[in-house]
């Protein structure tokens, strides 16, 4: 019916009411309102709950009632609905078996400690699944829609090229912060967790592949081939795991996992492209996993590169060389993330030009490490002083930025904040503009969040965007209806 809006609302309900139902059974009802040990009863109840209003609110929002009549049923249709959406089912559960698998078997053979660090390690990797759960549900409903028309198969490689870049970014983006972004949000006894979310983090990219070619088949009505290769990746899945965890420990789920969504990909891919023949460019993929994977090994042999600088920098830029090799396909989304200034600006660079930019950023690096700061540091100061007097506005914003990012890595959060909090107040002072004046209560917002902790900053920032909204109240409403004249 293409009611896209209704359907990303409908989700955004569902999930309301499943936390309010969730908080209320919890927090708010006595505890044995259910009767006393019930509370997994509790989460089921508030999962039923909460999908019976989301089945209520869409059959009368779009009126459902009028698309079904139980006194004309066309047998030979619901033969051919039977035929699609039967082997789906088994084909779920085999999906379950292998993404669970690995769950079940590391507490079998390990102990539920060691699930605990593997249900950690896959903390970061989620954040590439989710991202691609947006593409994954426009990309299913557009393979539907553009499965009878005359450029199918040119659609089918240009969205899977673009698919393909975009996950390589995903994925070399979270290898490049695995480690920091896990020392912050993962508590200390499953931090080592960091030794196995690399491997699952370079699993996801052929698991996103996967749920790709399993969309031909159900765009094309070939379900029973998506049975077949469900149970193959089930098979080894959990034969992998039987044979790698009692001799090598948790670096088996991961390599298993790896090694059933890599053969169920290379199986769909040769299969599917039967029905759709379409082009896959083997040279970027190829040249992209090499990278990836040279990524993965250095994250996997050094759990601590915050203390191996020079190793990070390696790291940082295969990121680079990746973004760069897949930035082409991507520049659409520069045009949604960004402003469409900046971002036709960024999208006019020449690679050449890029890679000038990125070869400086390493050569500042590399000078930062080998002179301990000192130099960098004098050259940024001298740098920012003769912005100032000179007012070359972009030029001082480029060294407030500089400045605080070589003190990170060496002194801590605290010490880049103060810098950047300085900084700012003396850009304050020159200009006098509201815009500066927003820049220092942010660096003010840092230091506080540094010093006192993340939730300390993110609460002084929250508080003052309410301020500052109520204070220019009238200018927002007139950039409000400025705007939706100008979209009218």
């Amino acid at each position: 019916m293409e009611q896209v809006k209704l359907f990303a609302f409908n989700g955004i309900l569902t999930t309301f009411f499943t936390l309010f139902w969730t908080a209320l059974f919890y927090m708010v009802l006595p505890e044995g309102f259910l009767g006393h040990g019930t509370g997994i009863e509790k989460y089921l109840l508030a999962t039923i709950l909460s999908d019976l209003i989301s089945v209520v609110f869409l059959t009368f929002k779009s009126k459902l009632w009028r698309y079904i009549n139980f006194k004309d049923i066309d047998r030979e249709l619901l033969q051919v609905m039977l035929q699609y959406s039967v082997p789906l089912i088994p084909a779920q559960l085999l999906w379950l078996i292998t993404n669970s698998s690995d769950s079940f078997m590391t507490t079998h053979y390990l102990g539920s400690d060691y699930n605990g660090v593997l249900s950690a390690a896959y903390k970061i990797p989620n954040l590439v699944s989710t991202v691609y759960l947006m593409f994954g549900q426009a990309w299913n409903m557009s393979a539907i829609t553009e499965d009878d028309s005359d450029d199918r198969d040119s659609f089918y490689e240009n969205v899977f090229d673009f698919n393909q870049s975009l996950l390589y970014i995903l994925v070399a983006g979270c290898l490049l912060i695995v480690q920091p972004v896990t020392n912050f949000w993962i508590g200390a006894d499953f931090r080592d967790c960091v030794k196995y979310s690399p491997i699952i983090i370079y699993a996801t990219i052929y698991s996103c592949f996967t749920t790709f070619m399993g969309s031909i088949y159900l765009a094309s009505k070939q379900t029973k081939r998506s049975l077949f290769t469900s149970l193959v990746s089930g098979v080894i899945n959990v034969g992998l795991n039987v044979i790698l965890i009692p001799r090598i420990g948790l670096y088996g789920p991961p390599i298993s996992t790896v090694a059933a969504y890599m053969t169920v990909f290379i199986i769909r891919a040769i299969d599917s492209r039967k029905l759709v023949p379409f082009r896959i460019d083997m040279k970027k993929m190829i040249v992209n996993n090499i990278v990836i994977l040279v990524m993965m090994f250095i994250c996997l042999f050094e759990t601590d590169l915050m203390h191996h600088l020079p190793l990070y920098a390696i790291v940082t830029l295969l990121f680079l060389a990746v973004f760069i090799l897949n930035r082409k396909a991507v520049e659409s989304i520069f045009y949604k993330v960004l402003p469409a200034r900046i971002a036709s600006h960024f999208v006019s660079l020449s690679t050449a030009k890029l890679c000038a930019v990125i070869g400086g950023l390493a050569v500042f690096v590399l000078i930062d490490l080998l002179t301990r700061g000192i130099i960098v540091y004098a050259l940024l100061l001298a740098g920012f002083v003769f912005a100032i007097y000179k007012n070359k506005n972009r030029l001082m914003y480029i060294f407030m930025v500089l400045m605080p990012l070589s003190l990170v890595f060496r002194h801590g959060m605290v010490w880049a904040a103060v810098a950047f909090l300085i900084l700012a107040v003396a850009v304050i002072i020159k200009n006098r503009r509201a815009t500066d004046v927003f820049i220092g209560i942010a660096a003010l917002d840092l230091l506080l969040g540094a010093a006192a902790g993340l939730w300390f900053g993110v609460l002084a920032a929250a508080v003052q965007t309410l301020v500052c909204g109520f204070i220019f109240r009238r200018q927002i409403w007139d950039k409000l209806i400025e705007w939706a004249y100008k979209k009218r």
